[in-house]
């Protein structure tokens, strides 16, 4: 049985149908197959979470703060939240959102006073999903331990060494944390000719915000709890030169005391060209209408990017065209990327001859879009499975932002910038810029 059926199965054999929570809900019956399987992974001793909720003791006092997060589904963390506006027709890896049901049950054993019920009558609890990186090659330490402030953001990247001496194809990676309650997210880059080594200090990185200021360099994956590792299509990898360094930059959140971290990286590769080469692109960014971006209401003297101080929806649109003579390939992650005053965001692709068994199609939909929890969205198909592009179509990015001390990360990157009041926003790199980009895989 697929292990997202578990928890509708333990309640179907409690006598409940597949449309009405029971109302007679209890933890060893109903909610722990639903709190274990998808909640655990992070709020366990160690874990990312602020909180354990890996028992019933944990689990209970908090029973209706779980089922108000999961009915506005801000817990889970998936961004990809369906209101009905785009058709995302293919899964996902690793998606850990709840169903209605299942959000119901949770509803309904808060609402019956969090019973725990009898232990011999419990129903499967289905083990979080492993995302663990298979067969890697290497686990690669860091040169030196990072101490995290106690309080606050701290982006800072940290430079590996997988000591290549001969070119070789990656075709995995996953980061593996030291100081879990400290490392919130990470974005992994390739740095082809070993640039980063010269930024690095004593510790073995250095503040960074964004891409880490390396030329040249390729975007390999990224990291959240619960993501887990980055897997390359079968027989695809991406090349990596001999010398080559590998740069992780990480969102550290201080917890209250000053950490050490010396978080490691784990990579598969192999020395054998594969049939497929893997390219990570990064598209979107316009600045300009020449360079596909489109008019909007704000634009003053021009089509511009520009978020204005004090409006709490702005829209940017971009259409990148895909390059002529680009054969058709296949996608096998997509993700939206913006800063601080991001809300949402949609990545769609129109074809150059929709409605011959090509049509249009959306890929990606963040109408909750929350930079603390960027994931990349990784098609739980077969390469063959998945959406396509070609030369001539238009990957076309819709980015919505909210400039407006309403929203808490702009609150809180004021504050850090000693402002008291918004700012205009404009394209850049740092936590009071933004960005419009769509990252897109793609094996060809």
């Amino acid at each position: 049985m697929h292990p997202r059926l578990v928890p509708l199965f333990a309640l179907l054999l409690s006598g409940c149908t597949a449309e009405q929570a029971p109302s007679d809900a209890d933890w060893h019956r109903h909610a722990a197959p639903i709190v274990m399987g998808s909640c655990a992974g992070c709020h366990t001793d160690g874990g990312v979470g602020p909180m354990r909720l890996d028992s019933y003791d944990a689990a209970a006092p908090l029973a209706s703060w779980i089922a108000d997060h999961a009915a506005r589904r801000t817990m889970p963390p998936w961004g990809l939240i369906d209101d009905g506006t785009c058709d995302q027709a293919r899964p996902f890896h690793g998606d850990p959102s709840l169903t209605e049901l299942e959000i119901d049950t949770l509803r309904a054993w808060a609402d019956n006073g969090a019973p725990e019920g009898d232990p011999a009558r419990a129903a499967a609890i289905r083990e979080p999903d492993s995302f663990a990186l298979t067969n890697p090659t290497a686990r690669i330490a860091p040169a030196g331990t990072y101490t995290v402030a106690p309080t606050g953001d701290d982006f800072r990247c940290v430079v590996y060494d997988p000591q290549l001496t001969e070119r070789v194809w990656l075709t995995g990676m996953e980061v593996v944390p030291d100081a879990r309650d400290v490392v919130h997210h990470a974005v992994v880059w390739l740095d082809p000719d070993g640039q980063a080594a010269a930024l690095a200090d004593s510790d073995g990185g250095y503040p960074c915000f964004g891409s880490g200021g390396i030329a040249g360099s390729k975007l390999i994956g990224g990291w959240i709890p619960a993501s887990g590792a980055v897997e390359y299509p079968a027989d695809s990898g991406l090349e990596a030169p001999a010398g080559a360094l590998v740069v992780v930059q990480y969102h550290y959140f201080g917890n209250g005391a000053s950490t050490p971290d010396a978080s490691s990286l784990d990579l598969r590769w192999t020395e054998t060209q594969p049939q497929m080469n893997v390219v990570m692109s990064l598209e979107g960014n316009a600045g300009s209408e020449a360079a596909g971006l489109m008019p909007g209401e704000d634009d003053v003297g021009g089509v511009q990017f520009r978020i204005p101080a004090g409006k709490s929806s702005h829209t940017e649109v971009i259409r990148w065209p895909v390059p002529a003579g680009i054969p058709e390939v296949g996608l096998f992650l997509v993700a939206p990327h913006m800063h601080l005053a991001g809300v949402d965001m949609k990545v769609r692709i129109e074809r150059t001859d929709a409605g011959q068994d090509r049509d249009d199609e959306c890929l990606v939909h963040a109408p909750a879009y929350d930079f603390n929890w960027q994931r990349l969205y990784r098609y739980d198909t077969p390469i063959a499975e998945t959406p396509k592009v070609q030369g001539g179509d238009v990957i076309v990015l819709e980015c919505t932002y909210d400039n407006t001390t309403s929203n808490p990360r702009i609150r809180e990157a004021l504050i850090q910038a000693g402002l008291s009041e918004p700012v205009d926003i404009g394209l850049g790199e740092g936590s009071l810029d933004e960005m419009c980009l769509a990252v897109l895989g793609v094996a060809y």
